[in-house]
């Protein structure tokens, strides 16, 4: 809706239209972002009643969470937001449908995606004594719920999508970047040339930068394909994911400027992408390195819980899973004996190979017994764990 809404900013004739109407520039943005809100909400309203009618006429077969399920379109019209306002952005600085559609897909991705490579270089690093997850804190892929919805799916299947559309925090985040991003495209709108209409963009340094980010984008996966090897030479795979990054850029250009001879203009951008690639990804490594080299003492803790793990030696799903990781132990003998046998482990895993441990029979599965006391009686659970 967003792209059909805004498409008129792409031919100059009907740039120019827009823009000597007696109207602010303010005026028009706001009003065109005010019509897709409207489109969106109308269009979530009208599938969440028709949901609700099917579901009530046959409440004899649905036990249906009424609440919730409109928490879970409340958070689709939030994802829906973040994305129409990206998109306000993008096409407030590029002038066809391409560059609109590359640009926003940058805005969109890239910060979190070179987010979760420093999280899973991280984990790479630790492996076999660290869990992997989207990351922390602000490194959380799902406090964006359009990422973490697109990478839950691509990395975990669906796996953690219902937690995270349902989270307070994903959805309160998800809507201040959005908010933050309408303001930041209403600032850019008014701005905006008209004479932008038909280019990629306007000028010589924006073009470059939106180059050198597509190029980057391809080339960095190449980096990160090259420091998670373990064994095999990754070097072919690295160079050609280099020629396909150049290759891209060079035809990204030729659509957008409809000229062939555009290989001078590539060149800088192609070569700063492979700089970018390599300078990021070497300190996204030296960064997870560090951050695999942690090991908590004691004191630091503030407590403990038990995350039974989906393995091919110990499987332990379901509802004492969920209920059992959110139990927190503070006990100090606790505490102590989970970082001085979290430190051995480690040195014993580092030692042998953080990356073969933990198929190379070295490891060990020990069982343990958890209870829980539920009105009046002691519930028990055997699960195992490496050590």
């Amino acid at each position: 809706i967003s792209l059909i809404v805004w498409s008129f900013l792409n031919k100059r004739s009907s740039s120019d239209f827009y823009h000597s109407i007696p109207y602010t520039r303010l005026c028009i943005y706001l009003s065109k972002t005010a019509a897709i809100i409207t489109w969106i909400a109308g269009i979530l309203v009208v599938s969440y009643v028709s949901q609700a009618v099917l579901f009530m006429a046959n409440r004899q077969y649905f036990n249906v969470d009424y609440a919730t399920m409109f928490r879970m379109y409340l958070s689709i019209f939030i994802c829906s937001l973040l994305c129409m306002a990206i998109i306000n952005v993008s096409i407030s600085i590029t002038g066809n449908i391409l560059s609109n559609i590359c640009v926003t897909g940058l805005i969109m991705f890239l910060p979190r995606f070179i987010a979760l490579m420093v999280t899973e270089l991280t984990v790479f690093h630790g492996e076999t004594y660290m869990i992997s997850n989207s990351g922390v804190g602000l490194l959380d892929s799902s406090n964006n719920m359009i990422v973490g919805w697109v990478f839950s799916l691509l990395i975990n299947g669906s796996s953690g999508i219902a937690d995270m559309v349902l989270s307070l925090t994903s959805n309160l985040y998800t809507l201040v970047l959005a908010l933050i991003y309408i303001a930041l495209g209403a600032l850019l709108f008014v701005k905006r040339k008209s004479e932008t209409a038909g280019k990629a963009a306007n000028g010589k340094v924006l073009p470059m930068i939106i180059r050198t980010l597509i190029g980057f984008s391809i080339a960095f996966i190449g980096v990160m394909i090259a420091y998670t090897s373990i064994d095999n030479d990754e070097t072919i795979a690295v160079v050609v994911l280099f020629i396909v990054s150049a290759l891209v850029v060079f035809v990204y250009e030729c659509i957008v400027s409809k000229k062939m001879n555009v290989i001078k203009q590539c060149i800088p951008s192609i070569l700063l992408g492979y700089v970018l690639a390599v300078v990021i990804g070497t300190g996204a490594n030296s960064f997870g390195k560090y951050e695999a080299s942690y090991e908590p003492d004691s004191s630091k803790l503030a407590y403990v819980t038990i995350q039974p793990m989906d393995m091919y030696y110990a499987s332990d799903n379901g509802y004492f899973s969920s209920i059992s990781s959110k139990v927190q132990f503070t006990d100090e003998e606790i505490l102590k004996y989970v970082s001085e046998k979290f430190g051995a482990y480690k040195d014993k895993c580092i030692s042998n190979g953080v990356h073969n441990y933990i198929y190379n029979g070295r490891g060990s599965v020990t069982n343990y017994k958890v209870g829980f006391r539920q009105n009046g009686v002691t519930l028990q659970k055997d699960s195992a764990y490496r050590q």
